[in-house]
Parts: structure tokens; C-alpha cells; sequence
């Protein structure tokens, strides 16, 4: 990226969250995190120091598909954090000290957590989206239960299995050849060997059966909606042509539940999407999530029109206008981000840890561009209601009990969440 006064460097590193041991929830992001704060063999401080004297950030962390670092430092910096890098990367201090420290900000941030509302539907999605058991239906960011008794040697045990040239991957990004990094990159890291295989990740596999979960919130003035599950699509025209119609359902100002709930229906707080594409051994699989929140004595009414709208775009699809325009919008989305030295890699970064080639990564934009409204149609079908599952959390005096009898007319399980939520509480 010619001109470029910022550089990033980023490395993925394929096992995360879905390759967690079971019960340990959070422990691919602490150990990442713990990467980030220096290798062994330096005293107290002086890593974080030399960072500060370079204007370098370094941070670590995971999702469900891998763990990552990422550091941003002026480019005249580049060479000498390359250097850096790899003895962290390679041999981690991960201080006992430390990892008290970091469990324990962890905990008390799970604790605030469990205070927002959106949380439990969010959680609920995705573990109803797959298999009981799955890993893929795990938060990956970990509590009291899964960290509490965490140390150096497990964490050094997980290190030494996952971490590996053979599953990393190393992006840099900026003016390389103005700070003479072109192959600076490739030389740093290129020694570095490791006996162990390379962990592979797990598959992920979609829910047989869609169920609606329901959480109480005594008192609370609005309700939550969580929309959502995971479709197998054989191809990228099919993932293109899902990704277009969950956008077009919620994903942009125009969409189809915005217009009807926000602005026909007078709710205000609107609908957003998360939308996450993996390669698989037989294609792509697609997670996605519609985020919602109605006032609570319109729960029934919202709710019944969001199914409706579902209903209508997977057997009508959208018109051809409308798929377009929605793919339009996805497909500028991606160059307008790549402008941005953090965004391309972060973007670039995300498509490899999910399977993706770099060829397929730079095809984003362009098979978008060119997706024909038959393929949206196609796809939409997926967004059918008894295809769906849902989350909410709200009031049960406020309209959750109208809800049962459109779970039952589309032939689905409603499932009551124990416990009460934190809002209940306040």
C-alpha cells in the first residue's frame, strides 16, 4: 500500500474458540492475549517498553474460527517489530501474575455481560444454530466456570500444540518496499520449525431441527430478537446469493424488516445482521444472525410481521430491484474497507482463518457485483420461518405469551430458558 505512513502486521494462527477442550470457553482468546505481552526471557516490562518506543500496538485474541495477533506501528518501526514478533510468537513468557490478572478481568467482564439483555438470545442463536455439543455453539469468550483454575502449564500446553508455522498465517500490510520490508517478512519467520502436526480445526455442521428459545426479564420495557441459523451452500454463488438476502431482510437501511417494523410500524430501534462464510469439505457454510428490539407491548405484533416478511422473501424472494441493490451495497462495502490498512488485513485475515484462499478473498467484490437474481431467489429460500431459529428475551407480561401459537403454527419447539435475566433484577 504505497504511501502508507501505518503498517499492520497480523497472525492467524487456525486453531480458536471451536478447538477449545471442552469447559474451557475463553482459553484460545487468553492465551493469544498472552502472546501479546512478550516473550520469556525479558524482564518485567521491557517488551511492552520497546513496543512503546516503536508507537507500536500489539493485541491478541480469538474467535470461534482462530486466534490472532495484531500490531500497528508507524512503517519506519516495521523491521525492528517483524523482530519482535517472533520470539513472542514462538516462545510466550505467559507469567503467572499475568494470567491472574487476566482471568479475573475476564471474569468480571463476563458478570457485566450477563447484564446486557442482547447477550442471552445472541448465545442462545448460535448454539441453536448447531448440533448439541458442537463447538461452534460455544461463546469462546469464557468465565468463572472455564478459567478459574487456568495456569502457565496449561496455557504452555496449548501452545505447544496449536501454534505452528504449518497453521499460521503472517499479513503485513503497508508501504513495504519504502521501509524495505519486501521480504523481511518471509526471512523472520521463515525459520521457525515445530515438530508437532499442525492442529486441525473441527467441522462445523448445521442444527437439524430450528427451536425458539424464550428468556424472562421481568419488568423490561422493550424485548430482544435474535434471528437465525447455519445453511450449508455448495457453492459461492449460493453463499453470495444468501449473504444478498440476509441483507436484503436486515442488513441495510432499505431492507425489508427496517422498513416494516422501524419506519411502518413505528419501532424504532431497527434490525442489523452478522453474516460469517466458511469453506467446507462440500462447500460453504453460512452463519447468520438478525438482531432486533421491539417495545414489549409490541412484541406479538412485531413478531408476527418479521415471520410474515421471512414467509414472503423465501417464497417470492426479492424482486430483481431489490437484489441488486442489495448486493449493489455489499459489493461497495468491500473496497471502501479495504481503503483502510486495518480493515483490508483484518478482512483478508478473517477469510483465511475461515478456509479461504486469498484468490477467493479478492473475488468478494466482484462475484457480488455480478450475482444474478435468480441466485438471490435460490438462496432466499433458506430464510423461510420454519427454517429460522429465534431468541428473544423480554417481559412474559408483555405479549411473550401470544408467541407460542406462532411457534406451533410453523411446527417448532418453544424452549423457556431457566433462570431469570439481570434486567429483572436492576
Amino acid at each position: 500500500m504505497p504511501g502508507r505512513e501505518l503498517a499492520t502486521v497480523h497472525i492467524a494462527v487456525a486453531p480458536g474458540g471451536a478447538s477449545e477442550p471442552a469447559g474451557r470457553d475463553g482459553i484460545a482468546a487468553l492465551l493469544a492475549a498472552g502472546c501479546a505481552m512478550g516473550p520469556a526471557g525479558r524482564r518485567d516490562g521491557t517488551f511492552v517498553h520497546e513496543l512503546e518506543r516503536l508507537g507500536a500496538t500489539l493485541t491478541g485474541g480469538a474467535d470461534h474460527d482462530g486466534s490472532q495477533l495484531t500490531a500497528v506501528v508507524p512503517g519506519r518501526g516495521l523491521p525492528a517489530l517483524l523482530d519482535m514478533l517472533v520470539p513472542a510468537l514462538t516462545s510466550p513468557a505467559l507469567d503467572e501474575r499475568w494470567i491472574r490478572a487476566a482471568v479475573a478481568r475476564r471474569v468480571a467482564a463476563s458478570r457485566t455481560e450477563a447484564l446486557h439483555p442482547v447477550h442471552r438470545p445472541a448465545d442462545a442463536i448460535r448454539r441453536l444454530s448447531y448440533p448439541p455439543g458442537s463447538p461452534y455453539g460455544r461463546t469462546a469468550r469464557g468465565g468463572a466456570l472455564s478459567l478459574s483454575d487456568v495456569d502457565r502449564d496449561l496455557l504452555g500446553d496449548l501452545h505447544g500444540r496449536w501454534y505452528g508455522p504449518a497453521n499460521t498465517s503472517v499479513i503485513v500490510a503497508g508501504d513495504l518496499e519504502r521501509w524495505r520490508v519486501g521480504d523481511r517478512a518471509v526471512e523472520t519467520f521463515g525459520a521457525w520449525h515445530h515438530p508437532v502436526p499442525a492442529a486441525a480445526p473441527p467441522v462445523a455442521l448445521p442444527a437439524a431441527r430450528p427451536t425458539w428459545e424464550v428468556h424472562a426479564a421481568p419488568g423490561a420495557r422493550q424485548a430482544v430478537l435474535v434471528l437465525g441459523a447455519a445453511v450449508h451452500c455448495p457453492d459461492r454463488e449460493r453463499l453470495a446469493g444468501l449473504e444478498t438476502a440476509v441483507h436484503t431482510l436486515a442488513g441495510w437501511s432499505p431492507s425489508r424488516l427496517n422498513v416494516a417494523l422501524r419506519e411502518e410500524m413505528g419501532c424504532s430501534y431497527g434490525f442489523h445482521t452478522d453474516f460469517v462464510a466458511r469453506r467446507t469439505g462440500t462447500g460453504h457454510l453460512a452463519e447468520f444472525r438478525v438482531y432486533g428490539a421491539v417495545d414489549a407491548d409490541r412484541l406479538a405484533a412485531a413478531t408476527d410481521r418479521l415471520l410474515r416478511e421471512c414467509a414472503d422473501l423465501a417464497e417470492r424472494g426479492p424482486a430483481d430491484e431489490e437484489s441488486r441493490a442489495g448486493a449493489g451495497n455489499l459489493a461497495a462495502r468491500v473496497p471502501m474497507l479495504a481503503q483502510s490498512v486495518r480493515e483490508l488485513v483484518g478482512q483478508t485475515a478473517a477469510g483465511l482463518r475461515r478456509g479461504f484462499t486469498l484468490d477467493e478473498i479478492a473475488e468478494q467484490a466482484p462475484v457480488l457485483a455480478g450475482l444474478a437474481p435468480a441466485a438471490v431467489r435460490a438462496a432466499a429460500r433458506a430464510l423461510a420461518p420454519q427454517r429460522l431459529n429465534l431468541a428473544l428475551i423480554g417481559d412474559p407480561a408483555g405479549g411473550m405469551a401470544a408467541l407460542e401459537p406462532l411457534a406451533t403454527a410453523l411446527g417448532l419447539p418453544v424452549r423457556r430458558a431457566g433462570g431469570e435475566s439481570a434486567v429483572s433484577r436492576r
